[in-house]
């Protein structure tokens, strides 16, 4: 879902995401709130210096994960 500049992912296996991503000729930039990554709330910002459009969003929602799954969080 869209709204306002900010899309909310409802169907996360991490809650409510809620988050914006965006950029231009040359970088991508992300940020994102996951509610529940191990039981604890995250953010999660990208800033990347490539124009592709969605590198910096992938990334954000492949660390999510990762971090769960290391142990990293506690």
């Amino acid at each position: 879902e869209y709204g306002l500049g900010v899309m909310l992912d409802p169907g996360s296996p991490f809650g409510r995401v809620v988050g914006h991503a965006g950029g231009g000729p040359g970088h991508a930039t992300a940020a994102f709130r996951f509610p529940d990554v191990a039981g604890r709330p995250v953010s999660i910002v990208v800033l990347a210096n490539r124009g592709e459009s969605d590198v910096a969003l992938d990334a954000a929602f492949a660390l999510a994960p990762a971090l769960a799954a290391s142990g990293a969080l506690g």
